[in-house]
């Protein structure tokens, strides 16, 4: 257990001699805006595992000496909010990252790749399930706690390594690359405008310019508020409960403690936000950013792509989802031309994108494979100057 800063230093020192190194956390995120982060796993390339005691120590900066280090490849399972926790308590983003949960949904390992079905597919190994949902923020820990934790990390090296042998006998190397560096783009770590986010609320569409301005500071007051107290976003107001106040604009505190019991002790300051939000000149009024109402005819077509994308994940054996989720397809459908959407660029339009712009442009037809029974493009015959993309 590393729980002392020196300790906490000559593990550094050591783990800058790896080419690799696994990582995983353990934290607390009940009842709180901030996740408490209570432990950092650290498997090294000798297959010793080491423990830091993220609550004893308190600072772990030192930490973020390896997370920064390009040259050192992080290896984590589902890497997302482990990351954030990461960046958050070390002051540092980190770097070269190798999420084996994306990498094993991309090699058809398994739709949802959960760390023991890829420890049980990969490895041979079934790894008992533990506390996962103790107390880690109490010490001293449990033995079953440790062993628990001790194996979030054990076996990472060796699916690593079974992983990009895979990738290569299924010449994806390329896919994988291109996946893995995502985690190194800074805005994987951006926190969104929360105004902004707002404005994607299906019940923003319902709203004239002057509410949505309101929509978006009431929003932005939320998030202040949740971070200031520490507190779920949820208890401070619900998704519903800001379109509400959005389309009424209470203008008083007792307006804005009729609308909810809760928000009785925020009385006066939100009606404040609302009151300066209300005086938005209407030039400078945001509109909302959800996706319009489709037609009938574009209903159809998502249905069509979405039928293709799963008909391409299952030829590849991968789920539709890591193809194009369901926002992707409707994106595509309603702004078939924008450059920037995922599947017109990479993998995703090498396996199918291609040929969908095709499809939408009419240059290709689909129908049933009489074989195989699944969907397959043919292309319609034109001039030699027409060539399909």
């Amino acid at each position: 257990m590393i729980d002392t800063p020196v300790l906490l230093q000559s593990l550094v020192a050591e783990l800058k001699r790896n080419r690799t190194i696994a990582l995983d956390t353990e934290f607390m995120s009940t009842n709180v805006y901030v996740p408490k982060l209570a432990l950092v796993q650290v498997g090294l390339e000798s297959g010793d595992v080491h423990l830091i005691d993220a609550v004893t120590i308190g600072d772990l900066s030192p930490l973020g000496k390896v997370l920064g280090d390009e040259n050192i490849v992080k290896i984590l399972h589902d890497a997302g909010q482990d990351l954030r926790v990461l960046r958050h308590a070390t002051g540092t983003r980190v770097r070269c990252v190798f999420d084996t949960r994306l990498a094993a949904q991309l090699l058809g390992v398994d739709p949802y790749a959960s760390l023991s079905c890829c420890t049980r597919a990969l490895c041979g190994v079934s790894i008992a399930k533990g506390p996962r949902r103790s107390n880690w923020l109490k010490r001293p820990l449990s033995p079953s706690q440790i062993e628990y934790a001790k194996n979030d990390v054990r076996y990472l090296h060796d699916i690593h390594a079974k992983l990009l042998r895979r990738a290569r006998t299924l010449d994806r190397m390329d896919w994988l690359e291109e996946e893995m560096a995502r985690y190194d783009d800074p805005v994987h770590y951006t926190t969104t405008d929360p105004g902004l986010s707002a404005l994607e609320l299906p019940g923003a569409l319902e709203l004239a310019p002057l509410q949505c301005a309101v929509l978006v500071e009431v929003a932005r007051w939320r998030v202040r508020t949740a971070k200031k107290l520490n507190v779920p976003l949820k208890q401070v107001m619900s998704k519903a409960h800001l379109i509400y106040l959005a389309k009424r604009m209470p203008s008083t505190a007792a307006e804005v403690g009729a609308t909810c019991r809760n928000l009785a002790r925020f009385g006066r300051e939100l009606a404040g936000v609302i009151k300066q939000a209300a005086d938005t000149p209407p030039e400078k009024c945001p509109a909302p950013r959800t996706l319009p109402p489709r037609s009938l005819a574009e209903n159809a077509l998502l249905r069509l792509v979405q039928a293709l994308v799963g008909s391409a994940a299952a030829c590849n054996d991968i789920s539709p989802e890591l193809i194009a989720t369901t926002s992707e397809a409707k994106a595509f459908v309603l702004y078939p031309n924008d450059a920037a959407h995922p599947l017109r660029r990479g993998w995703r339009h090498s396996v199918v994108g291609k040929d969908l712009v095709n499809l939408l442009s009419g240059r290709v037809h689909v129908h049933v494979d009489s074989d195989s029974g699944r969907l397959q493009l043919t292309r319609l015959r034109q001039s030699a100057d027409a060539p399909v993309a």
